[in-house]
């Protein structure tokens, strides 16, 4: 229902800001999470951002990983574990 979704977003938006901007797995959640219910503008900024913090800390990997996730939100679709 689109009240879980809007919970679990607060709930990733909340952790996102309590371990910090630059935390990119949190980022990346939070990305996710703006996703699910369609907020892919905000989804693709706070992606941009992981991608950034990722590259910030040598973290090539999940560079890679968060660019995957990135184009689907640019596509406006929503990442599905």
């Amino acid at each position: 229902s689109p009240d879980i979704s809007f919970t679990a977003m607060e709930e990733r938006q909340r952790a996102a800001v309590a371990v910090g901007r630059n935390n990119p797995n949190a980022l990346d959640r939070l990305a996710a999470a703006y996703a699910d219910p369609g907020r892919f503008a905000a989804a693709v900024r706070t992606a941009q951002s992981a991608v950034q913090a990722a590259s910030a800390a040598g973290q090539s990997n999940l560079v890679a990983e968060i660019n995957s996730r990135l184009k689907l939100y640019q596509s406006q679709q929503a990442f599905r574990e």
